[in-house]
């Protein structure tokens, strides 16, 4: 390993450590957290200006043949696993349900808090753990354990305090649909490709939470 990826990899590692701290131990930088990998991946971003195949703009050009080649896991992610982790909680763990129902949007919040939900969060994650954590992992392991690494790490970040059962439930559920944008980002070196699939299933998520297609 060269001087210069042990620093990029020191760096990542440095990042992740806040993040950790923050969800854990200082709550109230959260939110700052969430913005830090960006922030880190943007500026690597414009030092990489050479890289055209990687530029968004080229990455854009290539959405459809995207995709066509992982249309299956798209459709997986986006609509199997989250009927799939309804259909677990009401069965296996109501209070899981509950438990991220209490997280969602209501009343006067609702269409704003839904967009930001919808559009902008899924974008932001895409970048920091596909976009960063996983593309650099995957230098130094199998890309296989970047997934994982990486995932266990989204899930870490959407902690919130209950029961153990109940977080266990919850966290299982994002770690799986993790694993499914990992994948879908390592077939295809596309952030657009895993942006769309983590905001549709998000979207499907948020609709059968909100109407209550699956009745506790």
């Amino acid at each position: 390993m060269s001087v210069h990826d042990r620093r990029r990899l020191v760096e990542v590692l440095a990042i992740i450590g806040f993040m950790l701290i923050a969800v854990f131990l200082v709550p109230s930088l959260k939110g700052l957290a969430a913005i830090v990998p960006i922030v880190y991946f943007l500026a690597n971003l414009r030092r990489r200006g050479n890289d055209r195949e990687q530029a968004p703009r080229a990455l854009f050009t290539k959405i459809g043949s995207g995709i066509r080649r992982t249309w299956g896991w798209i459709l997986l992610v986006a609509v199997g696993t989250q009927f799939g982790s309804l259909l677990l909680f009401k069965y296996v763990s109501p209070e899981s349900l509950a438990h991220i129902q209490d997280r969602l949007p209501t009343g006067s919040d609702l269409s704003v808090a839904l967009v930001l939900t919808i559009l902008i969060a899924p974008l932001g994650e895409e970048i920091a753990y596909r976009g960063l954590f996983q593309e650099r992992f995957s230098r130094y392991m199998p890309q296989a354990a970047s997934i994982v690494i990486v995932s266990l790490l989204f899930a870490a970040m959407h902690y919130s305090d209950g029961p153990a059962d109940v977080v266990f439930w919850d966290l299982f559920s994002v770690f799986i649909d993790s694993v499914l944008f990992g994948i879908i980002y390592s077939k295809t070196k596309n952030l657009y490709i895993s942006y769309i699939a983590h905001l549709l299933a998000d979207a499907v998520a948020l609709t059968l939470m909100l109407t209550h297609v699956i009745a506790v």
